[in-house]
C-alpha cells in the first residue's frame, strides 16, 4: 500500500469528504463521527484497492479500517 499524495490541502479535504460519502452508501454506516487517519491506495494493477482508516469517536479507542476496491 503507498500513501495518498495530494497537490494541495483543498484537494486533500475533498478526496476525504468524497470516500467518506462512498464508506456511507456502500457500508450504510454512520461517518458523521469519524475522522480520517490515512487513506492508501493498492499497487495490484489486477485490482486496485483504496484503503482508508478511520477513528470511530462513538466507540473508546475504536479505529476501523475499509478496503474500497
Amino acid at each position: 500500500m503507498k500513501d495518498m499524495e495530494y497537490p494541495n490541502e483543498e484537494a486533500k479535504e475533498k478526496f476525504e469528504e468524497i470516500m467518506l460519502r462512498r464508506l456511507r452508501l456502500l457500508y450504510g454506516i454512520d461517518v458523521s463521527e469519524m475522522e480520517i487517519i490515512n487513506i492508501s491506495l493498492g499497487e495490484s494493477s489486477v485490482e486496485p484497492t483504496i484503503r482508508i482508516v478511520l477513528i470511530d469517536s462513538t466507540e473508546e479507542d475504536c479505529i476501523r479500517v475499509f478496503e474500497i476496491a
